[in-house]
């Protein structure tokens, strides 16, 4: 028999977190420098601590006999981060916490390695460490936050980025972060009033535009929704959560052909996403067949 589209059916849109990594949340300067004389602490690059280590410009040159200085393995496991030798980093930042357990930084640079990896439930427990070891570091907090928003822990996200937005209130990925949260725990009117403030200062965020998108669009003003979709996707256009979006926004609109559009993209980088809207498009061709 024919497929009967169910006009009561709703196709749930994608709240995405900008997913520069595998778990990413937020796109964040991405700079090293072991010779500082502060910890650099950004993003995905675990913290270094001060040390004798030098930068390294291949995987081949990095040193295997740090000595036995907890800080100098902790400048070992950034290096193998960096060189994508995960399970080197986490082993020397085992060493390190091994030497002198109480170590702020490799305990939360082995957390950031372990979500990197996608070991989030290890990750979390050492996240939260750090906070204990460091409760004003906004990169310790930053990243608890982004664990627990990965770890569909909304409540707590929220609760995590009003502390976070204390400490550094014009940081825009940790408002960013902000609206998820609020959109996850269904506060979407104020999740809508931080996301106009974001694009107000920073217009090319593709965060907030997506986010904003999700709000009009539940609220059935799909020409509003369109302009804030679109905009998601021209600021990030690698994002298939966001062309996922705009082609079922643009599916409520009766423009299908935009819809089409959107499908060619996301059949080379997701598929899975693209089926769904393959199925929407031609929801009228397809066959059902019954199971047994």
């Amino acid at each position: 028999m024919p497929y009967q589209p169910n006009k009561k059916r709703s196709v749930l849109l994608i709240i995405s977190l900008a997913q520069v990594i595998s778990l990413s949340v937020f796109g964040y300067a991405q700079r090293l420098n072991p010779t500082a004389k502060e910890p650099v602490s950004a993003a995905r690059i675990p913290a270094v601590s001060v040390g004798r280590a030098k930068p390294v410009e291949q995987p081949s040159a990095i040193a295997v006999n740090p000595g036995e200085a907890p800080v100098n393995f902790n400048n070992l496991g950034v290096k193998y981060f960096m060189a994508a030798r995960y399970s080197d980093a986490v082993k020397a930042f085992k060493k390190a916490l091994s030497l002198y357990p109480k170590t702020p930084k490799a305990r939360l640079n082995l957390s950031v390695v372990y979500e990197k990896i996608g070991r989030l439930d290890d990750a979390l427990p050492l996240a939260k460490l750090a906070i204990v070891a460091e409760p004003k570091n906004p990169a310790a907090r930053e990243h608890l936050c982004r664990l627990q928003l990965s770890l569909k822990m909304n409540d707590d996200a929220v609760g995590c980025h009003e502390i976070l937005l204390k400490m550094s209130p014009t940081n825009i990925d940790a408002k960013s972060g902000y609206v998820v949260a609020l959109l996850k725990t269904g506060k979407i009117d104020k999740a809508a009033a931080v996301a106009k403030k974001i694009i107000k200062v920073s217009p090319n965020n593709a965060i907030a535009h997506n986010a904003l998108g999700i709000i009009l669009h539940q609220k059935k003003r799909y020409a509003e929704a369109h302009a804030e979709f679109k905009a998601a996707v021209e600021n990030d256009p690698e994002r298939p959560a966001f062309r996922f979006n705009l082609a079922i926004n643009q599916m409520m609109n009766k423009n299908k052909a935009g819809a089409i559009s959107q499908y060619k993209f996301l059949k080379k980088s997701d598929p899975d996403l693209a089926r769904k809207i393959y199925n929407l498009i031609y929801a009228d061709k397809l066959v059902f067949v019954p199971k047994n």
